[in-house]
């Protein structure tokens, strides 16, 4: 896929008001200037039976070279707008349109409700409207039609530059696969306090801020919003995490543009603190601390013994870390402490966990702990770490990260030898462990 542009949103007529706004029936929302819609009978109510093309600026004008010879191509484009004049309307229409999309063909099924239970998903009614894209210098457009059907179909357009000509074509199959090639993704950036309130324009918003899909669904809403809040401390958190990515990384020829935060800041040291409270308990049975459930006594049913070597089996080929490693014991009851919390969590691995066994866990004396083999408290373990190892998702993210660092060894004194380790105490008389890494 190359030479991606959005070209113009047009809602059709009949669309329904909470989502046409100030929005016009049958008006082409164009993104781009060079392109024209020609309408049928020359009359903007009319479908769209051609688009013209004539360029004022090179195709590959931001395209970027990177360092080993290829080119990223990159268009830009632009809704410009008096505040009240539908730029946020646009999008939402654009969001809503491919939820449908979503949902009829299967991406999008259920979501879950704040006690767990699956809603099965259904299409946002009176959403009429048409999306026009290129793809490879092809012109596509996504129609969602008065009976709520989603149709792909190519549009006839002429590129003045080339004299070439497209012509209608067949409406696309209905095979999910073929949005692999003939579709695109969207990753959506908007920190509006007042935007995006499921409150306020619906349910169907919340399925574009998960991930819980595996990106499937052709876009992803950021910042993720519970009920319009955004939780600054995720979002300073996720910030921290990508600055990382790109500042860890091997200099090449001397280059170390990568640590220039700006013209007057330079990245020289990177200071992480080992934060016990992840690791205080393996869960909770409920939302209250009291009910949570120590690392002993979730070992008494799974033990550390039987545990690990199948997890190193599935995730590292039955490598086993060395017991000098800094922090193993703790790493690892981080290692357990995600297992739990993806199976609990994420429907695809909901399977794989037995809640009924967390009336026996902690409790003294209790016959059945001496009876229940180590993998008793997960359901088919193995099937579960095999999932979970295919898995490059932000789901399995932090535990890969965990058993990586087991693997590597990442703070062994001989190959970092510019690691400082410091004990301190925070605010709340705690002690914390931190190291810090100069670079």
């Amino acid at each position: 896929m190359s030479g991606f542009k959005l070209l113009a949103i047009r809602p059709l007529e009949g669309c329904d008001e909470k989502f046409l706004k100030v929005l016009k029936p049958n008006k082409v929302y164009k993104f781009y200037n060079d392109y024209e819609f020609i309408h049928e009978n020359k009359k903007e109510t009319c479908k769209v039976v051609s688009i013209n093309y004539e360029p004022t600026i090179p195709d590959d004008l931001y395209n970027i070279k990177k360092n080993n010879g290829d080119i990223i191509s990159i268009n830009i484009s632009a809704i410009v707008g008096k505040n009240g004049s539908g730029k946020s309307s646009l999008l939402e229409l654009f969001f809503v349109s491919i939820y449908n999309l979503a949902v009829e063909k299967g991406i999008l099924e259920f979501i879950e409700n704040n006690e767990g239970v699956k809603e099965k998903l259904e299409k946002t009614k009176g959403v009429y409207v048409e999306i026009y894209y290129s793809l490879d210098k092809i012109i596509y457009c996504l129609e969602i039609d008065s009976k709520n059907k989603v149709i792909f179909k190519i549009i006839e357009f002429q590129d003045k530059k080339s004299t070439r000509n497209f012509t209608i074509g067949a409406i696309l199959d209905d095979n999910i696969e073929l949005l692999k090639n003939f579709f695109f993704y969207s990753i959506a950036i908007n920190y509006s306090f007042y935007g995006l309130n499921s409150n306020l324009i619906g349910d169907w918003i919340k399925s574009l801020f998960h991930k819980n899909d595996g990106y499937r669904t052709p876009v992803v809403i950021n910042p993720f919003r519970v009920e319009g809040n955004i939780d600054i401390n995720i979002e300073v958190y996720l910030a921290k995490q990508r600055l990382l990515s790109n500042i860890i990384k091997p200099v090449t020829d001397g280059n170390e543009d990568h640590l220039q935060l700006t013209d007057h800041q330079k990245v020289t040291d990177i200071i992480f603190e080992l934060s016990d409270k992840k690791i205080n308990y393996a869960f909770k049975k409920l939302i209250s601390e009291k009910d949570a459930i120590s690392f002993e006594d979730f070992y008494k049913i799974n033990p550390k013994e039987s545990l690990f070597p199948e997890i190193y089996e599935v995730f590292i080929n039955s490598f086993i870390p060395s017991n000098s490693v800094k922090h193993k014991d703790k790493v690892e009851n981080y290692i357990v402490k995600k297992l739990i919390k993806i199976a609990r969590t994420y429907s695809d691995y909901r399977k794989y966990f037995r809640d009924e066994l967390l009336e026996h866990i902690g409790k003294p004396g209790s016959t059945e702990n001496n009876s229940i083999n180590h993998n008793s408290y997960f359901i088919e373990f193995e099937a579960y770490l095999k999932k979970l190892n295919d898995d490059r998702s932000h789901v399995t993210f932090k535990l890969r990260q965990a058993i990586n660092y087991l693997k590597n060894d990442i703070l062994k004194d001989e190959i970092d030898e510019n690691i400082n380790w410091v004990k301190k105490t925070n605010d709340n008389g705690d002690k914390i462990e931190t190291f810090q890494i100069s670079i």
